[in-house]
């Protein structure tokens, strides 16, 4: 770290101390303003004294760190100044528009960059505004679920009966190869990973237990409504006459063979 004595305004002599190779010049520049107590637009120049005097003005990202060190290299002194700039050149110049009430005092010699930016952020501290009261968050967003659950769109009970031309009766007539097998627990895996999301959402979302209570007793009355629907389709009424006269058929069988092998045996 080095320290940097700046010429300000006004014949003043500020020395800015914890200067090191990360120090941009517009910290600077908002350092020395502050100290002085004055606002306006404002620019770093560094003078080299020798046979070669030459003026350098910094522009807001550089570092004046790495100007001095170079300097130092080939044995050159430099002076640094802190310019104020009138209207026609401030397009180049750093704006300073701070608090001038703060700790440091015009008629002081040194700057310390820590202690302005310690200043600066208790300035922002003060001027923040109180957090919001928690009870009244939460409220607000309990509110907010509940009206965005009962305004979105019900959505259709996820079920494997919901597999477009699917019914119990296709389910025991047909003799399932290994590949619809697999794709009818593919889609009961992925319905069981969609309710237990939508569980999961209820829970997060649904505070009040008379509320998850109505949302489970829709999710029963819907999936017993699929069922119900898929067994009408089934015709069951026709298949149990089918199967009893199937059943009176294989009695009959059985009674007369019953009936042929006592005969042989007498």
């Amino acid at each position: 770290m080095i320290d940097l004595i700046v010429h300000t305004p006004g014949g003043n002599v500020q020395c800015v101390s914890g200067v090191n190779e990360s120090t941009t010049c517009s910290q600077i520049v908002y350092a020395l303003a502050h100290a002085i107590r004055q606002k306006g637009s404002f620019a770093l120049v560094g003078r080299t004294d020798g046979a070669s005097k030459r003026e350098y003005r910094f522009i807001a990202n550089e570092r004046p760190y790495e100007f001095v060190q170079k300097s130092a290299h080939h044995g050159t002194r430099i002076e640094f100044e802190l310019l104020r700039l009138d209207d026609e050149e401030r397009s180049a110049s750093l704006e300073y528009e701070g608090d001038v009430e703060g700790n440091a005092s015009a008629n002081s010699s040194t700057t310390t960059l820590n202690e302005f930016f310690n200043c600066q952020q208790k300035q922002s501290m003060q001027n923040r505004p109180p957090p919001p009261d928690y009870n009244e968050l939460m409220a607000e967003r309990c509110n907010s679920l509940r009206r965005g659950i009962s305004s979105s769109k019900k959505p259709c009970p996820l079920t494997f009966l919901n597999i477009p031309n699917f019914s119990f009766q296709d389910l025991c007539a047909r003799t399932f190869s290994r590949p619809d097998l697999e794709a009818l627990v593919e889609v009961q895996e992925k319905t069981l990973t969609a309710q237990k999301g939508e569980l999961v959402r209820v829970e997060l979302t649904l505070l009040d237990s008379d509320e998850r209570a109505l949302v489970q007793l829709r999710k029963q009355h819907n999936n017993l409504q699929t069922v119900l629907n898929s067994m009408r389709n089934a015709n069951w009424p026709d298949r149990i006459g089918t199967e009893s006269a199937a059943a009176e058929r294989l009695h009959t069988a059985i009674a007369a063979m019953r009936t042929a092998q006592a005969e042989k045996k007498r």
